[in-house]
């Protein structure tokens, strides 16, 4: 049994509640995680020109009216 494995059955044999916390608890760690990711990428002076290129993008359907909500499969160009 690998670690994982052991993971998920220690999980299964918690208490509902204790679960529940656990979930919990693990989004919240991983959620800011990934936030904290965008923060250094964000404040990095380095250039973006993919990134730099959708923000212009953005900026001039906003500004022409014709702004369109981005999906998850925008960000794959």
């Amino acid at each position: 049994m690998d670690v994982v494995e052991e993971i998920e059955k220690s999980i299964e044999q918690l208490p509902s509640e204790d679960r529940k916390r656990l979930l919990r608890d693990l989004w919240v760690k991983y959620e800011s995680a990934g936030d904290a990711a965008w923060a250094r990428i964000l404040e990095d002076p380095a250039p973006r020109p993919a990134l730099n290129a959708v923000a212009e993008e953005i900026e001039k359907e906003i500004a022409g009216g014709s702004f369109k909500p981005l999906k998850s499969e925008d960000f794959n160009r």
